[in-house]
């Protein structure tokens, strides 16, 4: 795997990890103070980034998981009934 690719995939890793974190701390004490180093300009900046890669990664994962039921020739019908379906 590149170097490229893995900054990615940590990236989105820890951006999809961190956040939820922070709004359970805020919940349980909304006198929690949170720092968020980001590398960029502004909330509004990394918020965008953020969400951009987040999009990116959910739907790649997305078509390569179509991807490889339709290569094993898999059933729809077959998938939601494993997924708990009727």
């Amino acid at each position: 795997m590149s170097p490229a690719i893995k900054k990615f995939l940590l990236s989105v890793a820890l951006f999809s990890t961190f956040l939820p974190v922070i709004a359970l701390a805020k919940e349980l004490s909304p006198d929690t103070d949170a720092i968020v180093l980001t590398g960029k300009s502004s909330l509004e900046t990394a918020v965008a980034a953020g969400t951009l890669i987040h999009s990116v990664m959910w739907v790649t994962l997305t078509g390569l998981g179509l991807a490889v039921l339709r290569a094993r020739h898999t059933p729809l019908a077959e998938v939601d009934r494993v997924a708990g379906g009727e």
